[in-house]
């Protein structure tokens, strides 16, 4: 199943999973099962599973407040043979927020996933100018630096990050567009490129 762009990220929770995607992105292999099973508690075991799920799926390691839904929920715990508790987030699960950061290490590491690193930023950036001559939506890009990430199993930036780099990287593009159609005056594109400026958000670099 090709992972859609709206479960990679923060907002992966923001819609319905429907019943495929639970059983694709929620079930865990036997090696996951064996290593989720090493915990003592059968909360713990839960809490470790679902910070794994929910890495493999969205990328992102740090989505603990939000909610679980009941339909993953009854999910998992079948297969770890364990009670289903109440729960308003997955942060809910854990007394000790030292358990709970541990078992955000423990996912990613479980699960395959690194942060990308000076290499990694050089291939996005590459990637993404080479995508910017198709096309300059900014969301557009943003989709395609996410799903980039997520296929190399590298953890997300944050989303206002990956929509800063895309909008700075959009600019620079622009720029030097309009330096190449005016030659050395650029006046009239330069022009045309604080225009648009202007009609885009402030942002921060990565």
């Amino acid at each position: 199943m090709i992972l859609e762009e709206a479960r990679i990220g923060e907002r992966a929770f923001s819609s319905l999973l429907s019943e495929l995607e639970i059983d694709v992105f929620f079930t865990l292999a036997p090696e996951e099962i064996a290593a989720v099973c090493d915990r003592r508690g059968a909360l713990n075991r839960l809490g470790l599973a679902l910070h794994l799920c929910v890495v493999e799926m969205t990328g992102r390691a740090d989505l603990s407040t939000k909610m679980v839904p009941q339909a993953v929920l009854i999910h998992v715990v079948a297969q770890l043979y364990v009670s289903s508790p109440n729960l308003a987030s997955l942060r809910s699960l854990y007394q000790d927020r030292s358990t709970l950061f541990r078992h955000r290490k423990l996912a990613v590491e479980l699960a395959g996933f690194r942060k990308a690193g000076a290499g990694a930023r050089s291939g996005l950036l590459q990637y993404l100018r080479q995508e910017i001559l198709a096309t300059t939506e900014v969301d557009v890009l943003r989709g395609k630096v996410l799903r980039w990430l997520h296929a190399r199993k590298y953890l997300l930036y944050p989303a206002r990050d990956i929509r800063s780099l895309v909008r700075r990287e959009v600019e620079r593009r622009d720029k030097k567009l309009a330096v190449f159609i005016d030659g050395a005056e650029g006046s009239k594109s330069c022009l045309w490129v604080e225009d648009g400026d202007r009609s885009r958000t402030g942002f921060n670099a990565v």
